[in-house]
């Protein structure tokens, strides 16, 4: 059915929601009501008798199919839903991995720890559910050049000196500027708890964080270490980035919103280098 929303056609169905064992619907739990537009779309996804056990969350997922296997790009994670589940889910063309998959959307999928899945499909088309991907970006090697960090820094109205030579250097004062020194104090050795996650990982943080997957700084030091951190302590979380501890390093840091820099242990730092993690706060994961 189409309706009409001011000048914008809305497109409204509803499908049917079932549980799937292996590729094929066994029972019926629900049903899901669609309303689609050029740039939005609300799901009100709505079931019962989940038969979920102990399990109380269920990860959401759009999906579209690649050769009948569904390509699955994540949402969030829908807590208190056993034995029912009552949500309403609103996304654009940003939250489908890439805009050229909004189209290309074929269905929804719940899925729990223990591996019960569920799902509802627009179309009558065959799905092989078994074979489920998860979608994932492909990391873009990005290098903070020269000329990248002036050109951001200079938009901040302030100015980077072209960085010297190690000969030049050694010829130098070590004494430090207090802005210099400023800087310095940021770094701390860690104590708290920190866990290794992949960049996809940052999809499990609320959604007004998921920009930051995009951030230049993040990106050329995940391209380096192929991981990132989140860290926790009292109360506040930080996402990290690995990297060596160097003042101009710290200024590109900055400029790109890692304002804090904390030593690894031991074990973990370089010979002669100090290794670490540029770290930005972030708001908290979504409690399972």
């Amino acid at each position: 059915m189409n309706t009409s929303n001011g000048s914008e056609d809305v497109e409204q169905f509803i499908r049917y929601l079932y549980e799937y064992e292996s590729d094929r619907p066994i029972r019926n739990v629900g049903f899901v009501k669609v309303e689609t537009a050029d740039d939005c779309t609300t799901i009100h996804i709505h079931g019962k008798g989940l038969r979920l056990g102990e399990e109380t969350a269920l990860k959401l997922y759009l999906f579209y199919p690649e050769e009948q296997v569904p390509v699955c790009v994540y949402q969030g994670e829908v807590t208190n839903v056993n034995p029912t589940i009552n949500y309403r889910l609103v996304y654009t063309s940003e939250d489908t991995g890439v805009p050229e998959h909004y189209a290309a959307i074929a269905g929804i999928l719940l899925m729990s720890e223990s591996g019960r899945r569920y799902a509802a499909v627009w179309s009558d088309a065959l799905l092989r559910i078994s074979e489920l991907r998860i979608w994932q970006e492909v990391p873009i090697p990005v290098s903070i050049t020269e000329e990248i960090l002036q050109e951001v820094v200079q938009d901040q109205g302030e100015t980077v000196e072209p960085e010297q030579t190690a000969g030049q250097e050694e010829k130098q004062d070590v004494e430090l500027s207090p802005e210099e020194e400023e800087i310095d104090h940021y770094i701390e050795p860690t104590k708290p708890q920190i866990r290794k996650i992949q960049r996809q990982e940052i999809a499990m943080l609320p959604r007004c964080e998921w920009r930051v997957a995009n951030n230049s700084f993040l990106l050329h030091g995940y391209y380096n270490y192929h991981y990132l951190i989140l860290l926790e302590e009292e109360n506040q979380m930080w996402l990290g980035v690995p990297g060596i501890y160097h003042r101009r390093e710290a200024k590109a840091a900055e400029v790109f919103g890692f304002t804090r820099f904390v030593q690894a242990e031991q074990d973990e730092s370089e010979e002669n280098e100090m290794f670490g993690y540029w770290c930005r706060k972030v708001r908290h994961m979504r409690s399972k």
